[in-house]
């Protein structure tokens, strides 16, 4: 576990996903979590971070394999400024760590 995660855990389904994604955090505007879910068709190497406005990292939230599935990680804003922030999920291929990847960007509003 990365950052100030506070819960990384996979959705309980017996259907895997087609294809990848990663669906707007809720709630938003948030104080002080807020919940990110996304899904893997397939094993892949995933890097999720939180960017400010200006593109500066301020924090790695996962980085590492995961199996195909709906998962989520919940984001604790205590520690941040209220403002903009971004969170961007890229995936690889699990096995080579290169191929095809997925990248999605969501914008997120912290208020305090």
């Amino acid at each position: 576990i990365c950052g100030d995660l506070v819960a990384l855990e996979p959705t309980v389904t017996n259907e895997l996903p087609v294809n990848f994604d990663m669906l707007q955090n809720y709630p938003n505007p948030f104080n002080p979590s807020t919940l990110v879910k996304y899904q893997l068709p397939k094993a892949s190497y995933l890097s999720i971070k939180l960017y400010d406005q200006l593109g500066r990292e301020v924090r790695l939230l996962f980085e590492g394999v995961q199996q195909a599935g709906y998962y989520q990680v919940t984001v604790d804003g205590s520690n941040l400024a209220s403002g903009l922030y971004f969170c961007r999920i890229t995936s690889s291929d699990a096995s080579t760590g290169s191929g095809d990847g997925f990248t999605k960007v969501i914008k997120m509003s912290l208020i305090k």
